[in-house]
């Protein structure tokens, strides 16, 4: 993947989103419609769910052009097979430059990137399989709670997490930067653990408990780590949050 790995990547999807037989109803009329898209690419974390957290993915894709707008990600689920179908539908603009016939300017003619969210809550403990597009799938593990609690470690109130759209492969570390809250006056961030599962990069910023009295407090704080770069490809930032949430930003490693 190395050497014009991101001009591959983006030539890829591009023939992905041309190529697709966009489901939509014929519109006489000239009203807008709903079209199912591709779906490209979907991240979600190998292991580190469990049972009492928000099992997120990411996905992401092209839009035909312009005239497109992402709507609501469906979600299929066989859970006695432990399959979940996960299909993107699009609003289709077709008045004005995007009615049938219209010619578009050439600025709004290339396809459109997109990247999805995609929350798909509460699951049992149990191996799970996302399926999406023709043959895509990603396998992860859903792990029982070890408390009653919302997590076995107290995380960060987590807002943002950032990284650059392109991490040089030549550098042995890249930024990550989060910002967040502490919501007790007691309470100071623990030392950041970091795992790479496959193409998902997990953040786990817990904190600790300085001494027995607290009050309830807003501290917002600022923290960069350095992390280890890994081989040339596409990844997902997965940073943890309190109350079984999660940030999540894609990210390309490359020239």
């Amino acid at each position: 993947m190395r050497g014009g790995m991101n001009n591959k990547l983006f030539a890829t999807l591009i023939l992905s989103a041309l190529a697709l037989p966009v489901a939509a109803t014929p519109n006489p009329s000239g009203a807008d419609s709903t079209v199912e898209v591709e779906i490209s690419r979907a991240f979600i974390a190998a292991r580190g769910f469990d049972d009492n957290d928000n099992v997120q993915a990411v996905i992401e894709g092209l839009l035909p052009n312009a005239c497109y707008t992402t709507t609501q990600t469906e979600v299929e689920r066989a859970l006695d097979k432990g399959q979940i179908r996960l299909r993107q539908t699009a609003h289709r603009n077709e008045r004005g430059a995007c009615a049938p016939g219209g010619v578009l300017p050439p600025d709004l003619q290339a396809p459109v990137p997109y990247v999805v969210e995609v929350n798909l809550g509460h699951l049992d403990r149990g191996e799970y399989t996302l399926l999406y597009g023709a043959v895509g799938q990603r396998s992860f593990l859903v792990a029982e709670a070890p408390t009653s609690s919302t997590d076995d470690l107290r995380y960060a109130t987590i807002t943002n997490a950032f990284a650059d759209d392109v991490v040089s492969e030549n550098d042995s570390t890249f930024e990550v930067r989060i910002t967040g809250q502490l919501n007790s006056s007691c309470a100071v961030l623990s030392d950041a653990k970091v795992i790479l599962e496959r193409d998902v990069v997990i953040v786990l910023l817990g904190i600790e408990k300085q001494d027995d009295y607290c009050l309830p407090a807003n501290k917002p704080f600022y923290k960069v780590l350095n992390v280890r770069t890994p081989t040339p490809g596409r990844y997902l930032l997965h940073v943890r949050s309190l109350a079984g949430q999660a940030k999540n930003k894609l990210f390309t490693v490359g020239k």
